[in-house]
């Protein structure tokens, strides 16, 4: 980008706006000015460029080709969103975007300059460049008059079921002028919360109510320190530490001094666990200014630590799940009659779950608009969602908690671990008097997953795709539901040592049993039948 005009400013919300749909970003700003500023100015941008793109232990680069080595090696599979601000040399461009094979395909370069000749003359090898000119007053203009009709389509792509939840929480932020307002968006993973709250976020309407705006992803692997870094570089403090021997407890009441001057708007999105809210809760000061934090989280324990409003953004409703799916399979327009209701079949089996209905829309998007194509699909709508290298499977997968693989534990305590397991993985439909679940759901993308990974430890067979059951050295509990009337037990029955608990119309013959069922291993832990 070129012209007279705030290439810098407009970039900036370029960059802002778009960071958080790549895996790593980086603003490189004033890049003439600090490659000069010393011997070693194009290595300190290198080490800035690594920092900011998350690889956290800043390396002693030593000289500008191993930089140029180091980021290729720890970027080349990662889709990044890279600014390079004010360059106005090819040495510049060498040492910090390189080639095209530094990064991973669909990786983002924007370069600003004040030299449209400069810009003519070079070539980046592996990139597709596209050139625009910004003059002066032009930006503005831009913002009045374009991006809000964008914005409204984008609005209207990725809200479907969510408006009512978008509406409340603005309405929120707008009438909030005096306490620090927090606020909770809870569900399980792939219901979008993380879009809702980016929708909010990016909203023209909220931005120009907080004069600072800064987004943090959390996720499982949550660190103090690299939150308080990310508050520091937002706040334009990580230049004036960066260096110095400075103590963690310095650091934050840097944060606290700008925060409690400012009326901020700060996003925690996915976060885990609620000791992380009570890490961090002292960073954020309640200066009357009407400020907001945003949470994202899986956990409703999160919301009851925060004590904050929550939403609960619930699966979408057939009709919600159809109009999603035809808005990102026709972009807009209307779904052939004769495809229409195995469309819909199609969609019913992603029961409400907003990142299914997408997948599944990514996948019909891609083959011809046939009746026999839809039909091979809807087939196997669940195989498509479920596959290992789905977004779906990798998202519930994050939700699942893996069982303890080492240590002894006394029955007691495995059977509490148990019901602490099954009270984060369900849906409560009723509780009983005690608080203990009584009856309880499971999505089935879900339990379509946890049938997948017990299959493949090898700790339980399923009922339509049986394995022997003797094969199951771990087997603790076999129940035989009533529609298999009697069952005749298999002789290799004897062997499952770890059996407690054996219920259901069951008969055994002369020659199921061994003729050694006198011995104390047979059997040894079973209580029940």
């Amino acid at each position: 980008m070129y012209g007279d005009g705030n290439k810098t400013t407009f970039v900036g919300e370029l960059f802002n706006r778009f960071r958080h749909q790549f895996e790593a970003a980086s603003f490189l700003h004033k890049v003439s000015e600090k490659s000069r500023r010393s011997a070693d100015g194009l290595e300190n941008l290198q080490e800035t460029l690594l920092h900011e793109m998350g690889v956290h232990k800043k390396p002693k680069l030593g000289s500008t080709l191993k930089g140029s080595s180091i980021i290729k090696q720890s970027l080349h599979n990662k889709r990044v969103f890279l600014v390079l601000d004010d360059v106005d040399s090819i040495e510049q461009l060498d040492s910090l975007a390189g080639e095209g094979d530094w990064f991973c395909p669909g990786s983002r370069i924007v370069i600003t300059t004040r030299d449209a000749k400069f810009l003519n003359n070079q070539v980046l090898d592996g990139f597709k460049i596209e050139k625009y000119c910004i003059n002066e007053g032009e930006f503005e203009g831009m913002q009045g008059a374009r991006s809000n009709q964008k914005q409204d389509k984008v609005f209207e792509e990725d809200m479907v079921g969510f408006v009512d939840i978008f509406n409340n929480v603005t309405k929120q932020l707008k009438e909030n002028e005096t306490n620090l307002n927090v606020i909770s968006v809870i569900g399980m993973g792939g219901l979008g919360k993380t879009i809702l709250i980016k929708k909010i976020y990016n909203n023209n309407e909220v931005k120009k109510l907080f004069s600072y705006c800064v987004w943090i992803t959390v996720s499982k692997d949550y660190k103090a320190t690299e939150l308080l870094q990310i508050l520091l570089k937002g706040c334009g403090l990580s230049e004036s530490t960066k260096g110095k021997d400075i103590s963690e407890d310095d650091q934050k009441s840097k944060v606290q001094k700008f925060l409690e001057k400012k009326k901020y708007l700060i996003v925690l999105d996915d976060i885990w666990e609620p000791e992380v809210w009570a890490e961090v809760e002292c960073l954020f000061p309640d200066n009357n200014k009407g400020s907001a934090i945003l949470i994202t989280s899986r956990n409703d324990g999160v919301a009851n630590y925060t004590g904050s409003k929550s939403y609960f953004p619930p699966l979408l409703d057939e009709d919600e799940s159809w109009k999603l799916f035809c808005k990102k399979v026709f972009k807009g327009g209307e779904c052939p009659s004769v495809l229409e209701s195995i469309g819909r079949l199609m969609t019913e089996k992603c029961r409400g779950l907003p990142l299914a209905i997408i997948t599944l829309a990514g996948v019909v998007g891609k083959k011809k608009r046939l009746t026999v194509e839809w039909m091979r699909i809807m087939r196997s709508v669940i195989w498509y969602l479920a596959k290992d290298n789905s977004k779906v499977t990798k998202v519930l997968k994050l939700g699942l908690i893996q069982a303890p693989k080492t240590g002894i534990l006394d029955a007691p305590e495995l059977e509490d671990i148990a019901e602490e397991y099954l009270n984060e993985l369900v849906m409560v439909a009723k509780r009983r008097s005690d608080g203990g679940v009584k009856s309880c759901r499971i999505h089935d993308l879900l339990l379509d997953l946890c049938i997948s990974e017990i299959r493949a430890e090898k700790e339980c067979s399923t009922k339509d795709q049986p394995d022997p059951i003797c094969t199951l050295p771990n087997l603790e509990t076999l129940i035989v539901e009533e529609h298999f009337h009697r069952y005749k037990l298999p002789h290799g029955i004897w062997r499952l040592k770890k059996l407690r608990h054996l219920e259901g119309r069951l008969y055994i013959t002369s020659k199921t049993v061994p003729p050694d069922t006198s011995g104390e291993d047979c059997l040894p832990n079973l209580q029940t039948l």
